[in-house]
């Protein structure tokens, strides 16, 4: 039954998950809101994967993970400042100074690194996986069923997919395993960084020098498994259980005194077990969730009171303020989002080779 199984939850939904739902959802124009603002800017074209933008004064900055380059928009167009094997994220401290690159994770290689880049000086390399093999934050955390599941449905989840590598389906009910996918980072105060770590299953704070500690764990996401879910997961005899599935957070941003998380659900993030993305606020330690009910919530930013989200699966920006929620961008294959005082910039996936993704601004 592949779709509940741990190997869903990190590398494979913000890959290979994404890559699946692009090309057959994905268009590569933003579409009109519903209260008609539209793209007043293309920066970029022609982009594979833009998980992440990034400003620095006026000048945007984005990743391309599928292309392996961190990239700069200028007057005459976009300029490849870098090349990092399995980019994600990318964020500058305060200042501007120093740029910090998350890279790697969800597999054996490239390993799982956040870097420091500073001019003029040695690069500072967080080993993420080294930390995640050595600590395991979640090492005690239960996931899979927990309403004690029948013979039958126990089975049935650890069945392998067919065609799937042998061993590859973890058991009904696991602890927290080793796994790191560093994914968005956040700029903290004293040169630290916050990072949204999808393996880890938490938020992570990196240190100037490179020191790792762990900032919060993100909860388990139980869902009741429905009949017609449980026929259409291919795992009948497992209706009416509970199944836990593991967080993966997506995206960390600083605002009001709190850290700001989006996190996928785990497992399918398609509607077959409906809209179960959700944004978390963590402050003084405590999670607290905020807003659930997305399709696919692998990106946002919190500016003057609003919360944006990108809607992968769904195709939208949706906003959150004091008047409730609401979609202010239908954008196909969104995945990524910046806000400013005045635009959104938002990096898309394309609908394949021949309409490639792009990198947009917006009225905010």
């Amino acid at each position: 039954m592949p779709s509940v199984k741990r190997t869903t939850t990190s590398a494979a939904v913000l890959t290979t998950a994404l890559v699946v739902a692009a090309t057959a959802t994905a268009s590569p124009a933003p579409a009109a809101d519903s209260g008609g603002g539209s793209a007043d800017r293309v920066l970029a074209t022609g982009v594979g994967a833009p998980f992440q933008i990034a400003t620095r004064g006026k000048t945007v900055f984005y990743t391309d993970g599928f292309a392996g380059t961190i990239n700069k928009v200028t007057n005459r167009g976009p300029k490849v400042v870098a090349r990092v094997n399995g980019v994600s994220g990318i964020e500058f401290s305060g200042g501007g100074k120093t740029m910090a690159i998350a890279h790697g994770g969800g597999g054996p290689n490239p390993p799982a690194r956040v870097t420091l880049v500073r001019r003029g000086k040695a690069p500072v390399v967080a080993k993420i996986d080294q930390y995640e093999n050595t600590v395991n934050p979640d090492r005690n955390r239960t996931y899979g069923i927990t309403t004690g599941a029948s013979p039958a449905c126990q089975t049935e989840l650890s069945t392998p997919a067919p065609g799937g590598p042998p061993g590859a389906a973890p058991p009904p009910t696991y602890k927290g395993i080793k796994d790191s996918h560093p994914y968005q980072l956040e700029a903290l105060r004293g040169g630290a960084f916050a990072l949204a770590d999808a393996g880890v299953n938490g938020i992570l704070r990196i240190g100037k020098r490179g020191g790792i500690s762990l900032i919060a764990l993100l909860p388990p996401q139980p869902i009741k498994i429905s009949t017609a879910q449980a026929a259409a997961l291919g795992v009948p005899s497992c209706a009416g259980e509970t199944y836990a599935f593991e967080p993966v957070p997506t995206d960390v941003e600083r605002a009001n005194g709190a850290l700001w998380v989006t996190t996928l659900p785990g497992g399918p993030e398609s509607p077959a077990l409906g809209a179960r993305g959700a944004v978390y606020k963590i402050k003084r330690g405590v999670v607290t969730k905020v807003a659930g009910g997305f399709l696919g919530a692998t990106n946002l930013d919190v500016v003057a009171g609003r919360i944006y989200v990108t809607e992968f699966f769904s195709g939208k920006v949706t906003r959150i303020g004091k008047g409730g929620r609401a979609t202010r961008y239908t954008i196909p294959g969104a995945v990524s989002v910046e806000a400013t005082r005045k635009h959104l910039y938002v990096g898309s996936f394309g609908a394949g080779p021949s309409a490639p993704g792009k990198v947009v601004r917006l009225p905010r």
